[in-house]
C-alpha cells in the first residue's frame, strides 16, 4: 500500500465525518433526498499497468454501509456523490443501454463549480500549478460573492452551501428543495443569466445594472489588489492581452500601452480624462462603464457549466480529500472565505494535517450555510 492510499484510509477510518455527512446529503433525513437512491462513486488507483477506475451506483444509507465501502475499496482515491435516483442505482446497471442517468436522476443539488484555473487569462501567480495562492484566490472570493448575491436574489433561493475544493477553486451547494427538483434546461437558463450579466454595462442601466454596479463597488478593494499582484496594467503585454476583445477605445489603449505609467489609479484617470477631440469624447460618453468592465473582464465568475446543468455530473463528496493535493474538501462561510488563506491551509487542511477540531469547524460552518435563511 502506497503512503498515499494508507494516509487515505486513517483518515476515512478516523477523520471522516460519515454521520454529518449522511445527514447532509439526505438534507437532514428529507424523504425526498432518500441515501439508498443517491448515487455513490469511488475512484480506485491505478495498480501496475492498470489505469484507474470509477465503481459507479454504489449507496451508503447507514454509517455501517459506509464503513462497509471503506473496507471493501480500502485503497480507493477519492469519493463523489451523484443525485437521488427513481430506483436504487445498482439496478439501473440492467438497464443503462435502454436510458440515461440524466433520465433516472429525480433529484440533484443546483451545485456551481468555480475553478481558478479558468481565469488563464488574468491568473499568472500559479501558471499550471494545480493549487491557487493568495494572489489567485480573491478570485474565488469574489465568485462567491457575485454567485451568492444574485442565486438569492434573482432566484429566491436562500440555502447556500459553500466549500473549498481541495485544489483550486469553490464549491455551491443549493440545498433548497425547489432547487433540486430543476430540470437541465432550468438549470442551463440560470447558467446563462449570469453569465451573461457580464454585459450588462453594454445595455441600458437596468435593474441588473444597479445590483451589479452595487456589487462592483463592494468587492473594488479585492479588485484592484488582484490586479496589482498579477501585474495586469503595469506589464503592458498583460494589458494587451486583457483588453483584446474588449473593443474598448482603441485610444485609450494605445494611449496606455505607450505611457511610462503602472498604476491603476493612473490608468482611471487617463481613461475618464476630458478630451478635446470631439470624435474621442464621443466614444467616452458611449461607454461610461469601462471601468467596470474591465473589473468584469478580470473577476466575473467563470462556471464549470457541465457541474451546474448536466444532472449526471458527480462532485466530491464534502469532506473527501482531493487526492491531487491532499487537501481535504472543507465548508467554509462567507467570512471564513473570505479570510481563506490556500496557501496556510496546507496545515490545517492537509490530509495528514488536519484535525478533528478542524473537521468539527467545518462541519459547524455547513451547519451555518445550512440553516440560514
Amino acid at each position: 500500500m502506497t503512503t498515499l492510499t494508507a494516509q487515505l484510509q486513517k483518515y476515512y477510518d478516523e477523520m471522516f465525518p460519515i454521520q454529518f455527512v449522511m445527514k447532509f446529503l439526505s438534507h437532514d433525513k428529507s424523504p425526498i433526498w432518500r441515501l439508498e437512491n443517491r448515487e455513490i462513486m469511488f475512484t480506485i488507483p491505478k495498480v501496475g499497468n492498470k489505469e484507474s477506475y470509477c465503481v459507479r451506483y454504489l449507496t451508503a444509507e447507514t454509517e455501517a454501509k459506509w464503513r462497509a465501502l471503506f473496507t471493501q475499496y480500502n485503497k480507493f482515491l477519492q469519493i463523489d456523490v451523484g443525485g437521488v435516483f427513481m430506483i436504487p442505482p445498482s439496478k439501473y446497471e440492467s438497464i443503462k443501454g435502454r436510458i440515461s442517468i440524466a433520465e433516472v436522476v429525480k433529484y440533484r443539488e443546483l451545485i456551481f463549480d468555480v475553478d481558478l484555473s479558468e481565469y488563464k487569462d488574468v491568473r499568472y501567480c500559479c501558471g499550471n500549478s494545480k493549487r491557487c495562492c493568495k494572489k489567485c484566490w480573491p478570485l474565488a472570493v469574489v465568485a462567491m460573492r457575485f454567485v451568492d448575491k444574485f442565486v438569492r436574489e434573482c432566484f429566491g433561493l436562500t440555502q447556500l452551501v459553500w466549500l473549498f475544493s481541495g485544489r483550486r477553486g469553490v464549491h455551491c451547494w443549493v440545498m433548497d428543495d425547489k432547487a433540486g427538483s430543476l430540470t437541465q434546461e432550468q438549470r442551463e437558463a440560470i447558467v446563462s443569466y449570469i453569465t451573461d450579466l457580464r454585459k450588462t454595462f453594454r445595455r441600458s442601466r437596468n435593474a441588473e445594472y444597479h445590483a451589479l454596479s452595487e456589487m462592483a463597488a463592494h468587492c473594488e478593494k479585492d479588485f484592484t489588489k488582484f490586479i496589482e499582484d498579477q501585474q495586469l496594467f503595469s506589464n503592458k503585454e498583460r494589458f494587451r492581452n486583457l483588453v483584446q476583445g474588449m473593443d474598448l477605445p482603441s485610444f485609450i489603449v494605445r494611449e496606455w500601452i505607450d505611457s511610462p505609467l503602472t498604476e491603476y489609479s493612473d490608468f482611471k484617470c487617463l481613461a475618464q480624462r476630458k478630451r478635446s477631440d470631439d470624435d474621442q469624447q464621443l466614444q467616452i460618453n458611449k461607454r461610461k462603464f469601462i471601468l467596470d468592465e474591465l473589473m468584469m473582464q478580470c473577476v466575473f465568475p467563470k462556471l464549470d457549466i457541465k457541474v451546474t446543468t448536466q444532472l449526471d455530473h458527480l462532485l466530491k463528496v464534502p469532506f473527501s480529500v482531493h487526492p491531487g493535493t491532499s487537501m481535504i474538501c472543507m465548508p467554509l462561510t462567507k467570512t471564513q472565505m473570505e479570510q481563506f488563506d490556500p496557501t496556510a491551509a496546507e496545515s490545517e487542511l492537509n490530509l495528514t494535517k488536519c484535525t478533528r477540531e478542524r473537521i468539527e469547524i467545518g462541519i459547524q460552518a455547513a451547519i451555518e450555510m445550512f440553516s440560514k435563511k
